[in-house]
């Protein structure tokens, strides 16, 4: 799904660069959410870290929710292990 809108915003003057896309004049393509390559990111069950000294596809695999107004993330194996959980849209609390 984040692949199509990708793929769409390509082909509407956006150009990727690293892990986000940007507009050609620099603005921030508004339907990917990214996160900076030196920006802090804990996830929110377990508290694993993201390495920042990682390679780049590693970053690919965390998991941002956004819910009641804030933003969270989940690390690739609390994102595995909750993979249903969010498909269905289940409230963290439930998990």
């Amino acid at each position: 799904m984040a692949e199509s809108r990708g793929s769409s915003a390509l082909s509407q003057g956006y150009v990727r660069t690293d892990l986000q896309l940007l507009a050609r004049d620099g603005r921030n393509c508004p339907s990917v959410v990214g996160v900076a390559d030196n920006e802090l990111v804990s996830c929110s069950i377990c508290g694993r870290r993201r390495d920042l000294a990682a390679a780049p596809a590693e970053a690919l695999t965390w998991v941002s929710e956004r819910e009641r107004g804030g933003q969270r993330w989940l690390c690739p194996g609390c994102a595995r292990a909750h993979v249903r959980d969010i498909e269905g849209k289940l409230p963290a609390e439930y998990w």
